[in-house]
Order: structure tokens, then sequence, then C-alpha cells
């Protein structure tokens, strides 16, 4: 195994142990909003006295359950994709349509990236709070959103690399048999 061949190979073996563990937090997330669903719930019904807080924690933990996971969910190819284009092209395009949509979905992460995380440090050093009565601080929501289009990121940068691959002629040749 060369160099750039082991970087990337340990490169890539780190990113996984980090989606994984980032699933786990936003499948915990899963789970904390549904006991503050249950805890508001029964303050609601039993004691009529519903929490004014409860809204406003289950949508910043519903960031961390939407974002977290995203890396992961790439690697694994469990995404949301429309196969109606997908089922119609031959193989020997796949790995070229992938390679674009690949490129595309990464401008956007780098970008939504980049400019969530302006938002976060814009929000932390300004002291941004919600306007609720809860008045949380805005910034850890926002770098939960910079984390998951980071991480998203840098797995769109190995497929594409993968993709890259698949389309040399060496390869591409055993691919489209």
């Amino acid at each position: 195994m060369n160099k750039v061949t082991k970087l990337s190979y340990f490169a890539e073996t780190g990113t996984s142990t980090v989606e994984r563990l980032f699933a786990y937090v936003g499948g915990s997330c899963i789970l904390a909003v549904a006991l503050v669903v249950t805890f508001d719930v029964i303050l609601r019904y039993l004691f009529r006295a519903p929490t004014s807080w409860s809204l406003e924690i289950i949508g910043y933990l519903m960031v961390a359950c939407i974002f977290l996971p995203l890396s992961l969910t790439q690697a694994e190819g469990k995404q949301i994709s429309v196969d109606l284009l997908r089922s119609r092209l031959s193989q020997r395009l796949m790995p070229l349509v992938d390679l674009i949509v690949s490129a595309i979905t990464l401008g956007f992460f780098i970008l939504l990236t980049a400019k969530s995380l302006d938002m976060a440090i814009f929000s932390y050093q300004h002291n941004l709070v919600s306007s609720t009565v809860t008045r949380m601080p805005l910034f850890p929501s926002q770098i939960v959103v910079t984390i998951g289009a980071f991480m998203l990121s840098t797995r769109l940068v190995f497929q594409i690399w993968h993709h890259i691959a698949l389309l040399l002629p060496e390869n591409f040749k055993r691919y489209s048999n």
C-alpha cells in the first residue's frame, strides 16, 4: 500500500468512526425528544401545567437528529433518491452520473458548512439567544448544522474520489461488464 492509499484508508476509517459516533448521538436525541414529549404530555394532561420550553428543546434536538447522522446515511447509501432516472441509465453511465451528483451536492454542503459556521460564530460573539422564555443560546444548534454539513462534505469527497477511480480506463472496463 503506497502512502497516498494508506493515508486515504486511515482518513476514511477515521471518518467512518466519527460518523457512527454522530449517528449514535443523533439516535440518542430521538430518545430525548420522546422523553421531553412524554414529560410535557404528563404535565399538560395530568397537572394542567404544560412546560414553556419543550417545543424549543425538541426543535434543537431535531436539528441534531437530522444533521448528525447525515454523513453515515450517505456512506451507507440510505438517503432518499429518485430511481426513475437511474433505472433508465446504462451501467456505463452510472459512475459519471454519480460523480456529477456528488460534486453538485458537495458544492452545496461546503457552502452550508461555511455559512452555518459564520452564523454560529456571529451568534456566539454577540451572545444571541432565542426569543422565547428560555432564552437559549443559538450557537449550539448552529454548530450542529456545521458539524453535520462538514461531515457530509468529507464523505462526499471520499465518494467523489471513488467515482473518479471507477471512471479510470482500467476500472471502467471492469465496471461496465
